[in-house]
């Protein structure tokens, strides 16, 4: 709401769970916004303040409490209507030590690398919501000086940085650590980067965009298991 506006929230008990409706005076969506608006790698770009946590940060945290989040009305000028619903629990779920542990044996150590600030936002609260840990770095420089003080289970890159790229950050890492830790680039054609070009800069996965939350919590999933 760049000229100000009005917010409304809204809470009631139904029979799905509990419903949080949360209505703007804002600008609306277009169509393309309200359809992307929950990948992690989508971003409006231009807007200088009001950038918060991130559309994909909340997906996250709903999705953490096993709820549902959605675009319930949007129009162009006149404002945005989302609905969260959120299971209403009766018992209290106790973790077992097994489970606690099994967890903390999972968790990945991972640097990002990506110099999109707005995107940056969303890979924090990702890997926090997905229980791993780790850095974020803006540039292949920082994540070099990252490197040089810790140990990653998994470097991921974006290809398309200025100054060093995604493959030139991850020659320099197979060089320098001779293949100890795992590099995965995103790309927007991530899909069409074959075997061999991977095996030429020593990266192991590969990884296209726009992705789900689902699917990048798959994908640490897999990583874990190769590296636990």
């Amino acid at each position: 709401m760049p000229e100000g506006g009005s917010l409304y929230v809204k809470t009631e008990e139904k029979k799905e769970g509990v419903v949080v409706t949360i209505t703007d005076t804002g600008t609306g969506m277009s169509e393309e916004t309200k359809t992307r608006i929950f990948q992690p790698f989508y971003s409006t770009k231009g807007f200088e303040i009001g950038r918060g946590l991130g559309m994909s940060g909340v997906f996250s945290i709903i999705k953490e409490h096993h709820g549902k989040i959605s675009i319930k009305e949007t129009v162009s000028g006149k404002g945005t209507s989302i609905e969260i619903i959120l299971p209403i629990s009766h018992l209290e779920k106790i973790k077992t030590e097994a489970n606690v542990t099994s967890e903390i044996a999972n968790s990945l150590n991972i640097l990002w690398v990506e110099d999109d600030e707005l995107i940056i936002l969303s890979v924090r609260s990702m890997i926090e919501m997905l229980g791993h840990k780790g850095h974020v770095a803006s540039s292949g420089k920082e994540a070099l000086e990252y490197l040089d003080k810790n140990t990653y289970d998994l470097i991921i890159t974006d290809i398309g940085m200025p100054q060093m790229s995604g493959w030139q950050l991850a020659d320099i890492i197979k060089e320098k650590y001779s293949g100890k830790m795992k590099v995965a680039v995103v790309s927007g054609w991530g899909d069409q980067i074959d075997d061999a070009k991977k095996l030429e800069h020593g990266v192991k996965y590969a990884i296209s965009k726009p992705f789900s939350i689902d699917q990048i919590e798959e994908f640490f999933r897999e990583v874990s298991q190769t590296v636990h």
